[in-house]
């Protein structure tokens, strides 16, 4: 792995993972190292956590943090090694090829930096001018063709900071293992009625999946629009159907869809996944059991599916639920 590689380990995927602790991860975030990469960078710039203690990290943080950058160094020093040794080849090469070889060798670059180009271009639209965003979007379509589009949704929901997110996120399942706060709570929290409360969680950010006109005039004024607009692009959403390709039923116990979102690191539940998955291809799935879906289908799931249309067009799936649980 190269030091730069390090950028796309976040810091809560060190802490899910078990690489440090729940405590360590909080501390580092407060920080502003939010990523691997920052923080092998501030060990490297200070020699230790110790030397220099982030807030509110103890003892157990430091060694911790001492010890993951310690096991790190000797890899990426071994992979700079290596990729230096290639560079040397690779020149030696060129010196080799004859005129004719070499303007097919140069057009082949050119034209992957115009495909660079393209790349950075959409990464910069997908990213909404958020550093952050475009070079964890850039990087990742470079090394796999395609943008992480799970990824960049949990990292606009991380960076967002408006009340009605916020409360989103704590009463819905979006995130993996996180426990559902009461409306009441949430409510008396942010001083404001259950009733409305409620309207922000079940029914405002809920919209961002539904398709009606009534409900699109809604959203040009919402503190929700980026999100459907992220929804939008339906083209930075295919890598989706060709990684689902023959697959009819798709559950969370899905290997392909796990094995995608362990490539993006994401830490979005299955249930806004499948939502996710849901709405982008309408014309192709049909969502069981979701709680971000405004329609009765989750009332009677007890786990979320989705199931390819041809077979829902067809079949009364929610008298034979009892058949897929």
């Amino acid at each position: 792995m190269l030091r730069e590689d390090l950028q796309y380990i976040t810091t809560e995927y060190l802490r899910d993972t078990n690489q440090i602790s729940v405590r360590t991860a909080n501390c580092c975030i407060s920080e502003g190292l939010d990523n691997f990469h920052k923080i092998l960078l501030f060990f490297e710039e200070n020699g230790s956590f110790f030397r220099k203690k982030i807030k509110n990290a103890g003892r157990k943080s430091c060694e911790e943090l001492d010890a993951l950058c310690l096991n790190i160094i000797p890899n990426i020093e071994k992979e700079e090694k290596h990729l230096f040794f290639e560079i040397a080849e690779v020149k030696s090469v060129i010196k080799e090829l004859n005129e004719l070889e070499r303007e097919i060798l140069f057009s082949i670059l050119a034209l992957i930096e115009n495909m660079e180009k393209d790349i950075r271009k959409r990464a910069y639209i997908l990213s909404n001018n958020n550093e952050d965003i475009f070079n964890y979007a850039f990087n990742f379509c470079i090394k796999n063709g395609y943008f992480p589009m799970f990824g960049v949704f949990r990292m606009y929901l991380n960076l967002d900071e408006n009340r009605d997110t916020k409360m989103a996120i704590e009463v819905l399942p979006i995130f993996q293992d996180s426990e559902s706060a009461k409306l009441d709570e949430v409510a008396e929290r942010y001083e404001i009625s259950r009733e409305r409360a409620r309207q922000i969680c079940n029914i405002d950010f809920c919209r961002t999946f539904e398709i009606s006109s009534e409900v699109i005039e809604q959203k040009k004024n919402g503190c929700f629009l980026k999100y459907s607009e992220l929804l939008q692009s339906k083209t930075n959403w295919d890598y989706i159907l060709d990684m689902l390709k023959g697959i009819d039923v798709v559950s969370r116990e899905t290997y392909e869809l796990q094995n995608c979102l362990k490539k993006e690191q994401n830490t979005l539940s299955f249930e806004f996944v499948a939502q996710i998955i849901a709405y982008v291809f309408r014309d192709i799935f049909t969502i069981y059991g979701s709680r971000f879906n405004n329609t009765n289908k989750g009332e009677n799931w007890k786990s979320t599916l989705l199931i390819r249309k041809a077979f829902t067009d067809i079949f009364d799936f929610d008298k034979m639920r009892e058949e897929f649980e």
